[in-house]
């Protein structure tokens, strides 16, 4: 599987970079219609998304317990 830089940098907010990274490569691999390159992307996608959620939730988290 070949990698492509887009000349992304991955800036520390909270995995926005990477997600619009995954995001860019996974589009490209739909138009290309690479099934192998799909679903890794897609796994890539998926996790740092989750990640996003989580660190998200646990910054909430820890915000309500600085209120109280």
């Amino acid at each position: 599987m070949k990698k492509k830089n887009l000349g992304y940098a991955y800036p520390s907010d909270n995995y926005a970079g990477k997600i619009s990274y995954y995001q860019d490569l996974l589009s490209d691999a739909v138009s290309d219609l690479s099934i192998d390159e799909i679903r890794f992307y897609t796994d890539k996608l998926e996790y740092f998304v989750n990640r996003r959620v989580t660190c998200s939730a646990e910054l909430d988290l820890s915000m309500a317990n600085e209120s109280i």
